[in-house]
């Protein structure tokens, strides 16, 4: 091979490798973008704001878009948030009806479910916006597992770890006997 062509094929690489590391930067730019409109619609979902949730809907937030919160810059103050709330840390993959299930704010779950919101979407332990609402210490889930069972989402549905949504009510009786008229008639 000539000096000249291995010139020739030396640019040609070096062209070849700056597409791909452009390509790489372009997919990790839009992944954040993505990631943080997920992010800003689930902070909006858990701060009661649904005339907000329906703004960043109407600017092209995914409404089951998932929030890898492990990732994401302001993981630490939504944690802090969710220590406040006496709430356990939740984990990836949380959607905005998810979080608005876990604070019981109908009109923004009302919001969501009427822009498309899987209300059987799982996170990695296999909680749905159902099984968040109903695992609560406190009585008051039943108004909204109801608005969730009439728009379709499983009252059977169980966590990675079997339990299911009666298990964690069942200090609740207005929700045990939503569950169960659910539950009746599917």
């Amino acid at each position: 091979m000539t000096k000249e062509a291995k010139l020739r094929l030396s640019n040609w690489l070096c062209v070849l490798f700056a597409l791909a590391i452009g390509t790489m930067v372009w997919k990790n730019h839009l992944y954040w973008q993505h990631q943080k409109r997920n992010y800003a619609l689930v902070a909006a979902a858990t701060d009661h704001d649904p005339g907000k949730v329906q703004a960043l809907l109407k600017q092209g937030a995914d409404v089951d878009g998932r929030l890898d919160v492990g990732d994401m810059p302001g993981f630490v103050d939504f944690s802090r948030q969710l220590r406040r709330m006496q709430r356990p840390v939740i984990g990836e993959h949380v959607t905005a009806l998810m979080a608005a299930s876990m604070v019981r704010d109908p009109k923004t779950m009302e919001v969501l479910i009427k822009a498309g919101a899987n209300v059987n979407a799982h996170d990695e332990k296999g909680y749905t916006p159902l099984l968040w609402a109903a695992d609560r210490s406190e009585p008051g889930s039943g108004p909204i597992i109801r608005l969730l069972a009439e728009h379709g989402a499983n009252v059977r549905a169980k966590t990675t770890e079997g339990v299911t949504a009666w298990q964690f009510v069942k200090r609740d009786p207005e929700a045990l006997k939503v569950l169960n008229s659910a539950a009746a008639k599917k």
